[in-house]
């Protein structure tokens, strides 16, 4: 998940300035849907890995 947030490059003010930043978000889609999609597969292992970790009992 880290590795993808390393593609969604930051553009400088010229760029920003010169472009409309709407249309520069729009062209960002693909990279956020990319990272979203990621991050919540992530999150559903890790619940669900909580879930079962709540079952298991430590003997000492």
């Amino acid at each position: 998940m880290t590795l993808l947030i390393l593609e969604i490059d930051v553009l400088s003010s010229e760029v920003l300035n010169k472009s409309d930043f709407l249309a520069v978000l729009a062209n960002r889609i693909p990279n956020f849907i990319g990272f979203l999609v990621s991050f919540m597969v992530i999150a559903i292992y890790w619940v669900s890995h909580l879930r079962i970790l709540s079952y298991v009992k430590l003997n000492q």
